[in-house]
C-alpha cells in the first residue's frame, strides 16, 4: 500500500512452548505527563515540535491460538494480578505506529489459573474452571472476562468447623 497508510497482514499458530503476554490494564508513565520542565540559569528550555509522521503501519496480527501456547492476561501490572491459561479462540490484533490498538475475538481457557492479590498483602491462586472465556470487541482494555475459578484452601476446609464457627459468633452477638 502507499507509505501513509501501510498494512502489513500476519497469520499465525502457535507452535509448542509458546508463550503470550497480554497486558490489559492501562499503567501511565511518568513520560506522558507534562508537568517536568527543565531549566538552565534561569532560562526555560524548550522542547522541540515533534516531526509529524508522513508515514503509517498498520499490523494485523490473525492468530489461531491452541492449547501449545501459554497466555497471561496481566489485569493489573501494579499488583501482578494476572490470569495465565492455555486455551483456543481466534485472535485479531491491529496495531499502528500512532499507538491505535484493537483487539477482537474469543479465548476459551482449557485450564488456568487466576492470581489475585488483595491489597499487595493477600496473595491467592484460583484454578480457573475449563470452558471460561476472554472476550475482546476492540478496546483491549475493555475485555469481557466470563471466569469460574476455585480457591483450593491448603488443608482443606471442614464445613463443620465454618458452622461451628459460625454458630459461635452467633452465640458471641447474643450475650451481648
Amino acid at each position: 500500500g502507499p507509505l501513509k497508510d501501510m498494512q502489513m497482514v500476519v497469520t499465525v499458530t502457535p507452535a509448542d512452548n509458546s508463550h503470550i503476554h497480554l497486558p490489559i490494564s492501562e499503567s501511565k508513565n511518568i513520560d506522558s505527563y507534562d508537568f517536568i520542565t527543565f531549566k538552565q540559569y534561569g532560562k526555560e528550555i524548550t522542547e522541540e515540535p515533534k516531526k509529524k509522521r508522513n508515514a503509517n503501519l498498520t499490523v494485523r496480527l490473525n492468530a489461531d491460538m491452541n492449547t501449545l501456547a501459554h497466555m497471561d492476561v496481566i489485569l493489573d501490572h501494579a499488583t501482578g494480578d494476572a490470569i495465565r491459561a492455555v486455551g483456543n479462540g481466534v485472535i485479531t490484533m491491529n496495531v499502528s505506529l500512532n499507538g491505535n490498538m484493537t483487539l477482537y475475538g474469543t479465548y476459551v481457557i482449557e485450564r488456568g489459573t487466576y492470581y489475585f492479590t488483595f491489597q499487595r498483602l493477600i496473595p491467592k491462586n484460583f484454578e480457573i474452571n475449563s470452558g471460561s472465556s476472554i472476550t475482546w470487541n476492540g478496546s483491549p482494555y475493555d475485555a469481557n472476562i466470563n471466569v469460574t475459578a476455585v480457591y483450593h484452601v491448603p488443608g482443606g476446609a471442614s464445613l463443620y468447623e465454618l458452622l461451628a464457627g459460625e454458630a459461635q459468633g452467633n452465640a458471641l452477638l447474643e450475650s451481648d
